[in-house]
């Protein structure tokens, strides 16, 4: 089983994106992505209070040796903690399997909130009618609420 991981350097930020690839099933010779990409960017003035930790903690030495693949996932749940620590401001990284999972699932659910925060925000803007304005409000309220829950829990 190989696996993939890029780094690929921009004038303001290193942008790393880590995947695990499998042999196709259906074509003899070739790979398909297994799983999610994770990308994340390091910006040295959005990311300086954490950035030692992160790069502390993407060292080889500090990965787990279980296999390439436990090697791999280490990588892509250092670069999750890295996401999760511009939410919460501490750069942690998850202590077992199940946290990191966790971790990846309030990510998503805080990324699909602020997308559709958003969309409700443009939608009442531009609302004509009073008492659905009202409405769109009182449900980016509710988004917001479950938002900081979601947030909570990395």
């Amino acid at each position: 089983m190989k696996k993939l991981i890029y780094f690929v350097p921009s004038c303001e930020a290193i942008i790393f994106s880590a995947a695990h690839k499998r042999w196709a099933q259906n074509e003899a010779g070739k790979t398909v992505l297994d799983g999610e990409v994770v990308t994340a960017d390091c910006d040295v003035g959005r990311d300086a209070g954490y950035l030692p930790a992160f790069s502390a903690a993407l060292a080889l030495g500090r990965q787990p040796h279980k296999n390439l693949y436990a090697l791999y996932q280490g990588w892509m749940d250092t670069l999750l903690a890295l996401k999760a620590a511009r939410v919460t401001g501490v750069f942690r990284l998850a202590t077992d399997a199940d946290q990191a999972a966790a971790r990846r699932d309030a990510l998503c659910e805080c990324a699909r909130l602020d997308a559709e925060i958003a969309r409700l925000r443009a939608a009442a803007a531009g609302e004509k009618q009073m008492p659905r304005q009202v409405e769109l409000n009182m449900e980016v309220k509710r988004m917001e609420a479950a938002l900081a829950a979601a947030c909570a829990r990395l």
